[in-house]
């Protein structure tokens, strides 16, 4: 997983795009491992349409505890 938030971000972008070509083909219901932007490393299972509605934003609001 990527270790900062820079990292994470380009991340989550690069699943984004790979899974909206996976999602044309089995539908948009499946979860994927997003990771929290903040960069501490947390896995946090979204659909394409939960990440569009709230990923990025709440996942950088994140901070652990």
């Amino acid at each position: 997983m990527p270790p900062t938030a820079d990292g994470a971000r380009a991340f989550n972008r690069q699943l984004r795009q790979t899974a909206a070509v996976l999602a044309g083909q089995a539908g948009g219901g499946h979860e994927y491992a997003f990771v929290c932007e903040c960069g501490c490393e947390q896995k946090v299972m979204l659909t394409l349409r939960e990440y569009d509605r709230q990923g990025g934003a709440w996942l950088e609001r994140h901070r652990p505890a």
